[in-house]
């Protein structure tokens, strides 16, 4: 069975987001990502495989697009962390992934 972590940088991420979104957007706006997102863990969960590999950020790095944000995760044997919950419009570096 893999094993999810998510670091302390994607929960914070995960938080600022829905915040951000509940005050700017609305409640209805910020539960519906939370749910996209927690959706998406369960899927990595299930198919660790399925993010799309971005070596130039470092070994095993792989996101998922949940427009317009991407969650970005590594890969280790049985393992999957949770990185970060970035904007995509950011420059994501391999440094911002460094716990």
């Amino acid at each position: 069975m893999i094993r999810v972590i998510v670091s302390t940088a994607a929960r914070g991420d995960f938080r600022k987001i829905v915040a951000d979104l509940a005050r700017d957007a609305g409640p209805a706006i910020a539960k519906r990502y939370a749910e996209k997102f927690d959706a998406n863990l369960v899927l990595i969960a299930e198919h660790p495989e399925i993010g799309m590999l971005r070596p130039e950020l470092g070994a095993r790095i792989r996101i998922r697009v949940i427009r317009p944000y991407i969650l970005i995760y590594s890969v280790a044997g049985e393992t999957v962390e949770i990185l970060r919950f970035l904007h995509g419009k950011r420059k994501i570096t391999g440094q911002m992934l460094l716990r």
